[in-house]
């Protein structure tokens, strides 16, 4: 409830944001850029993103815990800062801060989605916006001419997730040939999580990790040199998955932590427990969901 008072008192006084190009970012030391990222506030980081080239700030100056807020007219959102109490009025780049669900948040970038299923990279400082490949990608769905429904072909799916063929004693809907959502269920029900491992604004850097629906549970990968989604072996399924020092972690719905290494190779992604299994209480909230 504080929240929403502070947001509101601030919005009409927010600074506006310049919505030029970025330029491209100072020849500076890290030392030195990491002395400049102590010494600004929030919307000096705003600023300076907004000035420079996003690649400035995948390490160095990632903000403060901050929200993201509509604004009376859609071609502007507001960015809050929690911290500072204090908001910024930026341009909502179009498409992918247009009536999108945000589905995740890493490296100072957003990952929305839109209501035919579709997922976007945007970075709400600057603007700048990726498209990732399209879910059909993946290789299980059904092919169609548009995607107004997405057609999970279950034999396949599983046979990915579980590492062997028929029968899935493991799958409570195995006997069934597809699981269909609407395009728009996609965003809202099959995408839980969007992990990035650095920004997108360093070409053919980044990679990404979806992770799914508990009753789906194998988590996605994407990357900039890869531009297909590949679904990962998983047979406790993800629960939650973060990046860290060059490497994505997860969590199973049975407490096993894991690292995910990709084969050079193949682009595959496979997973290795590294610490021990944690205790976990099983709860089943709404519809049997963990």
């Amino acid at each position: 409830m504080g929240r929403n008072t502070g947001a509101t008192v601030r919005k009409g006084n927010a600074p506006k944001v310049n919505s030029e190009p970025p330029r491209p970012c100072p020849s500076l030391s890290p030392d030195l850029l990491a002395n400049i990222h102590d010494r600004l506030r929030f919307l000096d980081r705003v600023a300076f993103a907004a000035v420079f080239a996003s690649s400035c700030d995948n390490d160095l100056f990632k903000p403060e815990p901050w929200l993201l807020l509509p604004c009376d007219k859609p071609e502007t959102v507001q960015l809050f800062s929690i911290a500072d109490r204090r908001g910024a009025t930026v341009p909502a780049p179009e498409p992918a801060l247009r009536d999108h669900l945000i589905i995740g948040s890493s490296c100072g970038w957003l990952a929305t989605a839109d209501d035919r299923g579709q997922i976007y990279l945007v970075n709400p400082s600057t603007g700048e916006q990726h498209e990732l490949p399209h879910m059909s990608t993946m290789g299980v769905f059904l092919d169609r001419t548009n995607y107004h429904y997405f057609s999970l072909e279950n034999e396949p799916y599983l046979t990915i997730r579980y590492g062997h063929g028929p029968p899935f004693h493991e799958h409570w809907d195995a006997h069934a040939k597809t699981t269909t959502y609407t395009a728009d269920q996609m965003r809202m029900w099959f995408y839980r999580k969007v992990v990035l491992s650095s920004s997108p604004s360093r070409p053919g850097s980044y990679a990404v990790m979806l992770t799914t629906e508990w009753r789906t549970g194998a988590p996605v990968f994407a990357s900039a040199d890869d531009p297909v989604w590949r679904l990962a072996p998983s047979p406790d399924g993800v629960e939650d998955a973060i990046h860290h020092d060059g490497q994505f972690y997860s969590v199973s719905y049975t407490g096993v932590v894991e690292a995910w290494e990709r084969d050079a190779d193949s682009g595959a992604y496979t997973s290795t427990p590294v610490a021990p299994r944690l205790a976990v209480e099983e709860h089943k909230g709404e519809g049997g969901a963990p």
